[in-house]
């Protein structure tokens, strides 16, 4: 009878093979000794900061007529009186002498832009360069007028979960997470954002996956990335995070 033995491995971004040229968000590490016989990998908990923005650089441009025009808002946490002040600023720049302006329902919860010229508000499924129109509620392009309101609320709150994703760590898994697309296929952990911007997310799952994998050499290159819910880089802002494992043998 094989008796179990549980070693406990610590994920620290801090400790990145190479951190001139690698983030806290995408790099890679190694063990300094290596395990053998391993049958079972145990998220035992996860500790990131919530110090990424809502909007990032991941999703911060709203494009215009087919891609023709464009605002870029800054990266950071909006409330809806300062983003529409934001967007009035950009939009201001973008189309001056049109007298464009944005306002927000609290009763829908929608944005609307208005400008005296006809124009057209992009989606990123139409333009994938407009970056920012999930978040502002532009899920569908719009037609062309000079009142647009998007089809769906405002969501500038922030992912709901952040994705742990790694090559290395979930190759030999005999059973993968399942979403419906299959750009997860290398999600290791989804972590809930259930905490307020500053404060740490802390997650203490302390359940089992089915590795399937024989052995880690303390010669072995690991890749971690970090994601929010829509496979965006999860920019932590220069901040560290960590990851700890308990790797089971048998």
């Amino acid at each position: 009878m094989s008796v179990k033995e549980y070693i406990r491995a610590i994920v620290n971004s801090r400790n990145r093979l190479n951190p001139l040229t690698e983030t806290s968000h995408n790099f890679t590490i190694s063990f300094n000794s290596g395990a053998t016989r391993i049958s079972e990998i145990m998220v035992e908990r996860v500790e990131i900061p919530y110090s990424f923005y809502a909007i990032n650089s991941s999703n911060n441009v709203l494009t215009f007529n087919s891609g023709a025009n464009s605002i870029t808002l800054t990266p950071g946490n909006y409330t809806a009186t300062t983003l529409i002040n934001e967007l009035n600023t950009k939009l201001g720049v973008a189309f001056a002498g049109q007298a464009p302006a944005a306002t927000f329902s609290s009763a829908t919860l929608k944005l609307t832009i208005t400008k005296t010229s006809a124009f057209v508000i992009d989606s990123y499924k139409d333009v994938p360069a407009s970056t920012a129109s999930y978040a502002l509620g532009f899920h569908n392009s719009t037609a062309s007028g000079t009142t647009a309101t998007a089809s769906s609320a405002m969501n500038i709150s922030g992912p709901n979960y952040i994705l742990v994703t790694s090559t290395y760590l979930t190759k030999p898994l005999q059973h993968k997470t399942m979403f419906s697309s299959a750009t997860y296929s290398n999600v290791f952990w989804a972590v809930p954002v259930n905490v307020s911007f500053g404060d740490m997310i802390l997650d203490t799952p302390k359940l089992p996956v089915k590795f399937g994998k024989n052995a880690i050499s303390s010669s072995d290159i690991i890749d971690i990335q970090l994601y929010d819910d829509q496979k965006n880089p999860l920019n932590l802002n220069g901040l560290d995070w960590s990851l700890q494992l308990i790797l089971i043998t048998s």
